[in-house]
């Protein structure tokens, strides 16, 4: 070996000396090989030609046609968006008029001006969500938003709130949702706000997976037939290069032809159509270019089922098929390729590369290439994230790409499923923004709570029922019909609705349906018409004025017999966090009668099962909810009006509708919905029922413990728990595991639920708890400390920690599968180190009874070290501890470093043995060293096997025997793989590297590796210098 001083100059010589070898070696093996690489061409042949670069290379991703914007809108689209809007009332009669007429109002000058901000407040069923579908649908809307509208960029956007609906219809994902992807749709150059989030996705994939560009390979086939660049091939490049742009193709050759004929005036009407079945189209097409029988329909079978007349045209059809042909890789690739090979410039070279596989260097492209469209693919389809729909909305309005005016309606901001300042902040933040070419309009309406007073009181608007008194007797006119029994009497106390109305519109429903029933009775029973009309005035006087008091009399009028299902029926509906259809309530209604979801399972599956099992019907319905639930399409069930769920959430509607018995029912809407979820997912087995635990169980649970101050223990008892992936109660690694009452109590936070099983169930298995605590604190719920202070709580409570040793060695495996020295790892290593101080005495056995499978627990290193062992073993955490830190730890609070396992295994015999059954890691090595510096010595293997295993080490972490450093480290006394070697050298002490550890000849690099690692050695020299 020779070593030159820093900054001497024959390391440059040496240096370059070397780079020449190797690149003659390389060139050489480059020649010789079969197969040459698009890599190869471009690092050897283009650094050997003095040609200039011959193609342009620009990045496709910044070409807004790259993208499909469809698939993209699809991705962000939220399909229940216009459920609430296609659900409100459409006004009666000429309802509304007045917005346009009445100067007062101010709504059309705010239309025509740039003043930003709208707002329609009102009480509560004032009409003010009707109102908003009326402004929605009103031609006269757009008409006098003319003036105010500057770009061919338009878009009205809207969304309403619906606090009954489904979590995306009243949140503020579902606001972000609906906003961009209208924007998107409306306004497809819109997509260059948003490009640059997609760029930054599709570039960073290709380049960690190495996919290149299309440009880049085409360079490097035309560099390796050797043709001479020119027009002719540049224009055969870009045919190719076209097919990663198949929107802008198609805009080109299919949308501008028909556009021409007057088939169709719209553009975006084709796109709609045509460009989503590209797919499906081009397998079509290829397919009918093959002799081979395929089974897929024709090509103008497709067609012919988009119901536009332009589509059965031929010129159409023989367009998609100019298209399908310019946009088909498999087709223009090899077109090229044959181009190429009849223009090549230099047949020597050709002929020196007879064994080149070119049909190899074109099946390399057309495999980056599919790899780069499907990356393009997923970033156009993945789900938006809260955080990048925030994003995107920022980046539509504070842009200044293009020019665009987007007006916003939003109906009902207080029933957003959150603080009404944070719906507040989001208008008040995009309407401030100042210096966009984004030209902002926002319509809103809500209650007038103090939030919105304070944001929004300065802010130009109306309160609603101040104007809706002919509404209103609109409202009396459309309902009461000449058909109805006693219209006439009805009629006349139309004036009295309106002056107690108060602009209350659900009150005056309400108080029709009273009135138009009674009449109906009264007329049916012979009283004369003055009667009828005094009878009619009667019931009027005696209806409430106050939507609340009116709720309560019509609970008070469901019959005694009814009650309960009426409770369970009202309490499920207004706290169910998605749709609850008719079919369903009687399965609902048998979880509210049943306290164990064990027996509820069986009764449903027995339900299931019976063909004359009894069906829960609207007439029940009506029958158990006074007419307070409604049935929208496909009988889904919804509370009347929002003011509902407000009245069942007082304190006294249990008692109100349960009277006495309310004293002695502890469930509510929560409970119930906890145990329907658990039993819709679950299954049987011989050893009871399994629970797949979802993220909406979780919720439910919770929310019944927050809500009643029970938890729901004995409800669940002797269930086993799955976890799934969807639910962040679980760690992803542990999705498969079967989780004890008491761990997936834990994970799901139902403190109540925990303690019941602490008091009731001590013999319970805890082997998770520590990877559950450890992932509470990696979601954030606790800091180590305060998870230290809640598993102490839990010991106090009755908790059998010391009988958690596996889950100790749980918790250690996976700390050993983190980064090193990473955040996560840190904390995990802290927490790991706590919990052995307080609850772990050192050098402690750690009992293993069971079988690793079952528990589901992802870890190969884990599975084989504890089978290593077998059922009923004894081992100390030293023997499966790969991880530096904690081995360090655990010797310096004692562990002995040559503690036995039942198999009579040392620590260092363990690591022995497990070079045996799979891959050796370099922190294992260091473990290992560790030891051996500790006095840990062999008991059961030879100094054979030890050989085997240095020799095994050395070659997966690419070292030579002797480059490990690792001294013999003798064995225990009496042990029984104790030996000596030919030269009877007595046992060596551990730190003696030289005895006992006769080296091994390393094998030997070959050149091309020694050359090319002998280069990288002396220029990280050169540049450390």
């Amino acid at each position: 070996m020779v070593k030159f001083s820093p900054g001497s100059k024959l390391i440059d010589r040496i240096a370059y000396k070397l780079q020449d070898m190797l690149n003659d070696a390389t060139k050489e093996a480059n020649e010789e090989a079969s197969e040459p690489s698009l890599e190869m061409i471009g690092t050897f042949h283009i650094g050997s030609q003095s040609t200039q670069i011959v193609v342009n290379h620009v990045d496709p991703a910044i070409d807004p046609d790259f993208w499909d914007i469809h698939s993209i809108i699809q991705a962000i689209h939220a399909p229940e968006r216009d459920s609430r809007l296609e659900q409100i009332d459409v006004a009666a009669g000429h309802s509304f008029s007045w917005a346009f007429e009445k100067s007062s109002v101010g709504l059309t000058d705010w239309l025509q001006n740039d003043e930003k901000l709208f707002w329609i407040s009102g009480k509560p069923a004032s009409g003010k969500s009707t109102f908003m579908k009326y402004l929605h649908n009103n031609p006269f809307t757009t008409d006098y938003l003319r003036p105010w509208r500057r770009s061919a960029n338009f878009v009205r956007a809207t969304f309403f709130f619906h606090h009954r609906g489904t979590a995306i219809q009243k949140s503020l994902e579902g606001l972000y949702r609906g906003i961009l992807s209208q924007v998107l749709k409306q306004a497809p150059q819109s997509i260059l706000a948003i490009q640059s989030r997609l760029i930054q996705a599709y570039q960073a994939t290709v380049r960690a997976k190495n996919l290149g560009s299309l440009s880049h390979d085409l360079e490097a086939l035309i560099i390796f037939y050797k043709v001479t660049l020119n027009t002719e091939i540049l224009g055969q490049l870009n045919k190719v290069l076209g097919c990663e742009m198949p929107l802008k193709a198609f805009r080109t050759i299919v949308v501008e032809p028909i556009l021409s004929t007057g088939a169709t005036d719209s553009d975006e009407d084709i796109l709609h159509h045509v460009y989503p079945l590209r797919d499906a189209l081009l397998a079509v097409y290829n397919k009918g270019r093959s002799d081979t029988p395929s089974g897929l329909p024709a090509l103008d079978d497709i067609l012919s089922k988009i119901q536009r007349p332009w589509a059965k045209t031929k010129i159409f059809i023989s367009l998609v098929e100019k298209w399908l042909e310019a946009i088909d890789i498999n087709r223009q690739l090899p077109n090229f390729r044959d181009y190429l090979m009849g223009r090549r410039s230099n047949e020597s070279y050709m002929a020196k590369n007879s064994k080149a596989q070119p049909d190899n260097l074109i099946n390399s492209i057309l495999n980056r290439f599919f790899s780069r469209k499907a990356e393009r693919g997923r970033i156009e389809t993945a789900n938006w994230s809260l955080e990048h729909l925030n994003q995107a909305i920022g980046l539509v309005v504070n842009q200044q790409l293009i020019d665009l005016d987007l007006c916003i309606f939003i109906d009902a901001l207080d029933e957003h499923d959150g603080p009404p300042e944070f719906i507040s902040h989001f208008i008040r933040d995009i309407s401030s923004v100042e210096g966009s070419r984004t030209r902002l309009k926002i319509l809103f309406s809500s209650r007038p709570w103090q939030p919105f007073i304070d944001a929004f009181g300065h802010s130009p608007g109306i309160q609603i029922h101040e104007f809706t008194e002919n509404d209103i007797r609109e409202l009396c006119l459309h309902m009461i019909r000449p058909e109805n029994p006693g219209s006439a009497e009805l009629s006349q106390l139309i004036e009295d609705i309106v002056s107690r109305a108060r602009g209350v519109f659900l009150w005056v429903k309400l108080v029709l349906n009273d009135l138009l029933d009674n009449a109906t009775r009264l007329t049916a029973s012979g009283i004369n018409t003055a009667d009828l009309h005094a009878a009619l005035m009667d019931i009027l006087e005696s209806l409430p004025t106050d939507l609340e008091q009116y709720y309560k009399t019509i609970v008070e009028r469901i019959p005694r017999s009814y009650r309960w299902e009426a409770f369970c029926l009202l309490e499920a509906v207004s706290k169910s966090s998605r749709p609850i259809y008719l079919k369903e309530m009687s399965k609902i209604l048998l979880c509210a009668n049943i306290q164990h979801v064990n027996d509820i399972y069986t009764q449903i599956s027995e339900v299931d099962h019976r063909s004359d099992a009894s069906v829960y019907t609207k007439e029940d319905l009506r029958m158990h909810s006074g007419g307070l639930v409604e049935t929208l399409h496909a009988d889904k069930l919804q509370l009347l009006h929002q003011t509902l769920v407000e009245f069942i959430q007082l304190p006294e509607f249990k008692r109100l509708i349960l009277g006495e018995r309310y004293r002695i029912v502890k469930e509510n809407g929560y409970t119930i919905l906890s145990k329907y979820e658990a039993v819709r997912g679950a299954s049987h087995s011989d050893d009871g029922i399994n629970i797949p635990v979802s993220e909406m169980f979780s919720n439910y649970a919770r929310e019944a413990e927050s809500t009643t101050g029970n938890s729901t223990y004995f409800s669940f008892t002797g269930v086993k728990w799955t976890g799934t992936l969807v639910n962040k109660a679980f760690p992803e690694y542990m999705t498969d595991v079967r989780y004890t009452t008491l761990e997936m109590a834990l994970a799901c936070e139902l403190k109540l639920h925990l303690q019941d099983t602490l008091k009731h169930d001590k013999e319970t298995r805890t082997g998770l708890i520590f990877l559950i605590l450890l992932h509470m604190i990696e979601r954030g719920l606790f800091d180590t400390g305060s998870a230290m202070e809640f598993l102490q709580s839990m010991v106090s409570q009755g908790l059998q920690i010391r009988a958690s040793h596996f889950g100790l060695l749980m918790l250690m495996d996976r700390i050993q599968h983190m980064d090193s020295w990473t955040t996560p790892s840190i904390v995990a290593t802290n927490f790991f180190q706590k919990i052995m101080t307080i609850f772990f005495e050192p050098g402690a056995n750690v009992e293993v009874s069971m079988n690793t499978a079952g528990l589901g627990f992802n870890s190969d290193h884990f599975h084989q070290a504890m089978r290593s062992h077998g059922q009923g073993a004894t081992i100390q955490a030293l023997h499966i501890c790969t991880h530096l830190g904690l081995a360090e730890y655990l010797l310096n609070r004692g562990a002995d470093p040559n503690g036995l396992t039942s198999n009579n295994l040392t620590p260092l015999d363990c690591w022995v043995k497990s070079t045996q059954r799979y891959n050796v890691r370099r922190p294992l090595y260091s473990v290992t060293f560790v030891l051996i510096q500790r006095g840990g010595r062999l008991n059961v293997c030879t100094r054979e096997e030890w050989r085997t295993a240095l020799n095994f080490t050395g070659a997966l972490l690419d070292m030579p025997f002797t480059g490990l450093g690792m001294p013999f480290p003798g064995w225990l006394e009496g042990a029984p793989g104790a030996d000596l070697d030919e030269s009877q050298e007595a046992t060596p002490t551990p730190l003696d590297i030289g005895v006992g550890a006769r080296p091994t000849k390393p094998r030997r690099p070959k050149f091309r590796k020694w050359l090319r690692d002998s280069t990288l050695s002396l220029k990280g020299m050169m540049n450390k210098e």
